[in-house]
């Protein structure tokens, strides 16, 4: 049996081809978690959000360090504010949409620096200790400006 390769069998296997590739774009879309429909930065911010406390109750948690109990109850305070039923409601979308954008930077240098320690193969107290304060800095900003949002619209 000889297979012969011709110029529609080329033609058929790159439209195959093509074919196959949207379909997998297509999928992959549909898998990723994205409630925030055409906001790819908010999105990322809101994936970075989940990753740093993934990082931290997997992998640092039991690290004793300064403010390690105050980060876990920040953490914890972090997964509330972006509660499914919460963000049902489109001014509370907005708002976090909002502190998305705006803590977007802050968001992937920790997302960073806890994924570079992960992967140190001797870690250092003191490195954990800045990470875990830059940390914390960032979502008490978030948390704080998430509650003068709500306040300032209460007022209004």
């Amino acid at each position: 049996m000889t297979i012969t390769i011709t110029r529609e069998s080329i033609w058929i296997a790159a439209v195959l081809t093509i074919i196959f590739i949207f379909f997998h774009q297509a999928y992959l879309r549909f898998l990723r978690f994205s409630p925030f429909r055409h906001d790819d930065r908010a999105n990322e911010a809101l994936f970075f959000i989940h990753m740093i406390c993934k990082d931290y109750f997997y992998e640092f948690q039991m690290f004793p360090v300064e403010g390690r109990e105050e980060l876990t109850k920040k953490l914890n305070q972090m997964v509330e504010v972006f509660n499914l039923d919460r963000m049902q409601d489109e001014w509370y979308r907005n708002q976090l949409r909002y502190l998305l954008h705006k803590y977007h930077g802050p968001l992937k240098e920790s997302f960073i620096l806890f994924n570079a320690l992960r992967h140190r193969s001797k870690l250092e107290y003191q490195d954990l200790q800045a990470v875990i304060d830059y940390t914390h800095h960032t979502i008490n900003e978030i948390i704080h400006d998430l509650e003068n949002r709500n306040k300032q619209s209460y007022v209004a």
